[in-house]
């Protein structure tokens, strides 16, 4: 309704340090932080990659939670 807003979009990518299933998985809520910029956001997707030499690739998709 014409007012400004901020959106923040990402994903975020497993690592040894940050597992899926252990540390985080899908329909958790989680806080982001960018540049300053904090919000509380749900992970709402998963997706899983393989490459040609079967390295595995687990990344996330984030919606902001509103209010």
């Amino acid at each position: 309704e014409g007012r400004p807003y901020k959106r923040l979009m990402g994903v975020i990518v497993e690592t040894p340090e940050y597992r899926y299933g252990v540390d985080w998985q899908f329909g958790d809520r989680i806080t982001i932080d960018y540049n300053g910029v904090q919000a509380d956001a749900v992970i709402i997707g998963v997706m899983f990659a393989m490459d040609g030499d079967g390295r595995e690739t687990i990344t996330a998709r984030l919606e902001v939670i509103d209010g």
